[in-house]
């Protein structure tokens, strides 16, 4: 993983997420890019009567961030794109074109004022972004580094889809992956695919030379199992699939990684299903 885009705002929420990938990237070894997207079609004339004087700015803010943040990056380089349109659509879609490996958003930002896009739109980037993304909130460490990821395995066919984008990402920061097996029923059909895919995980692990511990809970409640087990173990990162499918197991999933994008106290890396 050697490209890091952060999605921007200059809201607080935004800048703390910059924090955070600034540390990530340098625990990777990426370059980092900044992405601010203008989506205030209908009010361009508020903002000294053009949007040629609003994109100047615009490019004077990301200008000093980048003077400020270029020398805590310690081996990629840090710049800045900045879009017009819809926020999560722009993100996507410079994201796919330009072959970026991760997405960082910030999971809330400003209260109260629509234009601070972050807390209302990530949940729409998490799911609409080609490439793993990681939603983290102002109460997290920003200059923590990342040593363990939680990876929820339960009996939905694509749970395990993740394993290679934890591997990569564990791969490069020299992370553990805890990987946790989530029992939600005494039906043995059941707990026998939990088993398949932790070891489909395993075995994705072993190859790209991750550290790997497994661990098993029998939950009623799987988000806060999970959120429990994150505090217990002292992690850094919770690793889900974002579902959109209609089957009951599959909304059941979805459920829980909208729960966890938007509650959780750690970071929230979100992986999209095949």
């Amino acid at each position: 993983m050697k490209k890091i885009l952060v999605a921007m705002d200059l809201s607080q929420g935004s800048l703390h997420a910059l924090k955070y990938a600034v540390g990530l990237a340098n625990q990777m070894g990426a370059g980092l890019t900044m992405m601010w997207v203008d989506d205030q079609i209908g009010e361009l004339n508020l903002y000294k009567g053009s949007k040629i004087n609003y994109r100047k700015d615009d490019r004077k803010n990301f200008d000093e961030l980048v003077r400020e943040y270029s020398p805590f990056m310690e081996k990629g380089k840090l710049d800045y794109k900045l879009k017009h349109g819809k926020v999560y659509k722009e993100i996507a879609f410079y994201a796919g074109q330009n072959d970026i490996d991760l997405v960082i958003v910030g999971s809330h930002g400003v209260s109260g004022f629509e234009q601070y896009w972050i807390g209302s739109n990530a949940y729409r980037i998490v799911t609409h972004a080609p490439c793993p993304v990681i939603s983290v909130r102002c109460s997290f460490t920003a200059d923590k580094p990342l040593k363990r990821i939680v990876f929820p395995v339960d009996n939905t066919g694509s749970t395990s889809q993740k394993s290679d984008s934890v591997s990569r990402l564990a791969a490069a920061c020299g992370a553990e992956v805890l990987v946790l097996q989530l029992y939600k029923t005494n039906l043995k059909t059941i707990r026998r695919k939990v088993d398949e895919y932790t070891h489909k995980a395993e075995a994705s692990f072993r190859n790209a030379d991750v550290a790997y511990s497994v661990h098993c809970l029998e939950t009623h409640n799987p988000t806060s199992s999970i959120m429990s087990f994150a505090r217990k173990m002292k992690a850094d990162l919770i690793a889900i699939m974002t579902e959109q499918d209609t089957s009951e197991a599959n909304v059941m999933m979805g459920t829980i990684a909208q729960q966890l994008v938007n509650h959780s106290e750690w970071p929230v890396l979100s992986v999209q299903s095949k």
